[in-house]
């Protein structure tokens, strides 16, 4: 069974914590719009941070937000388990880390204004990912985004993500 969407309060300190763990992030106003186990979106603001010499968003801009919106995807489903550095270190759930394992980019056409990422697993990804983590402590699962500039799609990306338990 999938967790019940993640509430408001758990999205908005996800948010602040990845805002203040990461400064290009924070720089490029990363924000999470949907959390659930069934969709994820997340948006990042285009500015001059983001911009190259042509006018615009760089490489990173596109990477940056695939990879936090493909880390979001596995984890929203994961109900049973905190995330390690992003939630309240009092949560008393076990603990997993997050790396990006592997990313690729596929950029379709350039951007110049704010991007949207959009991810969703589905429900027997999420119970495999769920089986891997209980029963070896360690999953790997690709997600696959689209980026979109408004509602033109710009980019899509597919990104590998590794979840281990800790006990820190």
């Amino acid at each position: 069974m999938i967790p019940q969407p993640t509430n408001t309060a758990t999205q908005s300190r996800l948010e602040s914590s990845l805002r203040g763990l990461v400064p290009l992030a924070a720089g490029l106003d990363f924000r999470i719009q949907t959390l659930s186990p069934r969709e994820v979106v997340c948006s990042l603001e285009a500015n001059d941070l983001g911009l190259n010499q042509n006018g615009t968003l760089q490489a990173a801009t596109f990477y940056i937000l695939a990879d936090y919106t493909s880390g979001l995807a596995g984890y929203a489903g994961l109900g049973d388990y905190s995330l390690l550095g992003m939630d309240d270190p009092q949560d008393p759930r076990p603990k997993i880390q997050g790396w990006l394992k592997d990313g690729y980019v596929k950029h379709i056409r350039p951007a110049t204004g704010s991007l949207r990422a959009v991810a969703a697993l589905p429900e027997e990804e999420i119970a495999r990912i769920r089986q891997d983590l209980s029963t070896s402590g360690k999953c790997v699962y690709t997600a696959e985004i689209q980026i979109f500039q408004e509602t033109t799609l710009v980019a899509i990306a597919r990104h590998t993500v590794v979840f281990m338990a800790t006990s820190h």
